[in-house]
């Protein structure tokens, strides 16, 4: 029998931010916690085995997902996420991804990180000093910063100065088995019981060793449970990622189908998007709605901001192109979380 292809470990054995239940099993604005959030979005992936590297709380984790396999840290209280991922029983044939029990990330960029085929590729942020407007210096100085040349990373680690950093690291990352094979070789150099040892220390590591890591911008795509609003905000997300999530749960209301696109998804792969859209939707009049990252959030609203095309003729390609540009062209800018949609 073939063994499973995907393993995911999520590091987890700290103590909370803030509070005194586990980072894993903090609510959110939902009916699920975070671990709910986490594997939800590596399910595009085919049966991954899920394992927790965990010390802090770690039998009530267990208790509520008796499905995830456990590794406990005996060293939880005083080592730091480095030394869970060298507890990492990796499988060298398969292809390995670790992430921290005190984010969220969407399922594109769990996608996105899969569909590289580098050896070892990491999610950063792009956008990370914008998301620090309303946190302390202090915060921006202890974030794992990214240092980036031409799409791979240079330097990782919290004492990056802030003006050198170009992003920040999610703490999601994608090992292939010569990673693998390289982190073994890790494990014998480093003191595995560091209070100072973290991801990007093995990172680093794997740096010197000449292993190239290549990063991928997931912008907003992802959140810190040491921001409430930082996770409002994911969890809101887009207006199209907004109706999707409201769906299946509205009951005195409808939320017709939608086709959902990126601008990268756009200008890489038009025909093919103008084709699902004309599958889904054959002959009927068709809205192109804006669905900007930053049209929405908690606390500010900007509905109406930009274009919006009704009434667009069915199965009229040029017409289609016409109204998507158009709405894309009225954003202020245009990354990796802003969407367009058509119902």
């Amino acid at each position: 029998m073939n063994s499973p292809s995907h393993h995911l470990f999520i590091l987890g054995a700290g103590r909370p931010y803030s509070g005194v239940k586990p980072s894993a099993l903090v609510p959110t604005s939902t009916d699920q916690v975070v671990l709910d959030w986490i594997i939800e979005a590596f399910k595009s992936l085919k049966d991954p085995v899920i394992h927790f590297i965990g010390g802090y709380g770690v039998d009530q984790i267990k208790e509520e997902f008796p499905s995830v396999d456990f590794i406990f840290n005996p060293d939880w209280d005083r080592t730091g996420s480095g030394t869970s991922l060298l507890r990492a029983p990796f499988v060298p044939k398969s292809t390995n991804y670790s992430c921290y029990a005190d984010t969220v990330i969407s399922p594109d960029a769990v996608s996105l990180l899969t569909s590289i085929p580098d050896e070892v590729v990491i999610a950063v942020d792009t956008t990370w000093q914008k998301r620090y407007e309303n946190r302390s210096h202090d915060d921006r100085k202890t974030a794992e910063k990214v240092k980036l040349l031409n799409e791979y990373v240079t330097a990782i680690g919290r004492d990056i100065p802030i003006t050198d950093a170009h992003a920040e690291f999610t703490g999601l990352v994608k090992f292939g088995p010569r990673a693998i094979a390289a982190i073994t070789k890790i494990r014998e150099r480093l003191p595995g019981d560091s209070p100072n040892l973290d991801v990007p220390a093995i990172l680093t590591g794997l740096i010197n060793s000449n292993m190239k890591i290549r990063a991928v911008d997931i912008g907003g795509s992802w959140a810190e449970l040491n921001d409430r609003m930082d996770l409002a905000k994911f969890i809101l997300s887009s207006k199209a990622e907004a109706l999707e999530t409201l769906a299946p749960r509205v009951k005195l209301s409808v939320i017709d189908p939608m086709v959902k696109f990126t601008f990268t998804e756009w200008k890489l792969n038009t025909g093919h998007i103008i084709e699902k859209v004309f599958t889904a939707f054959p002959s009927s009049p068709l809205a192109v709605r804006s669905s900007a990252s930053s049209e929405d959030s908690w606390s500010v609203s900007e509905a109406g901001k930009y274009y919006s095309a009704l009434n667009v003729p069915g199965g009229d390609e040029k017409a289609l192109l016409k109204a998507v540009g158009n709405v894309f062209d009225s954003y202020d800018t245009r990354g990796p979380s802003d969407n367009v949609i058509v119902q």
